[in-house]
């Protein structure tokens, strides 16, 4: 699920280091919401 956001996200740079951090719930929802 947060691959098929990652993608559809604005910040893609952002949000492939971010994927990286998936283990941290306060990343995720800022970085993919």
């Amino acid at each position: 699920v947060y691959q098929l956001r990652m993608f559809r996200s604005p910040n893609t740079a952002i949000a492939r280091r971010a994927g990286m951090k998936r283990e941290t719930p306060e990343f995720g929802p800022r970085t993919f919401g």
